[in-house]
């Protein structure tokens, strides 16, 4: 289960468009690997909501 979501949220105000990099994902559990946080992100993003940025971001770096 994910508790935080750490985002850098600049620029967003202006372009509302956020870029996930997953080669800078980072996780505290170390059995998980950063294509593993990315899946679990994108499963929890709605792709309905594509006005939202974060749930936009996640699902673009996903490929869905």
């Amino acid at each position: 289960m994910m508790r935080i979501l750490c985002s850098d949220k600049t620029g967003t105000l202006t372009t509302a468009k956020m870029t996930v990099y997953p080669n800078r994902i980072w996780c505290a559990a170390k059995d998980l690997s950063q294509d593993m946080v990315l899946t679990f992100a994108g499963l929890a993003c709605n792709p309905d909501n594509v006005e939202d940025p974060i749930d936009s971001g996640v699902l673009r770096a996903c490929n869905i």
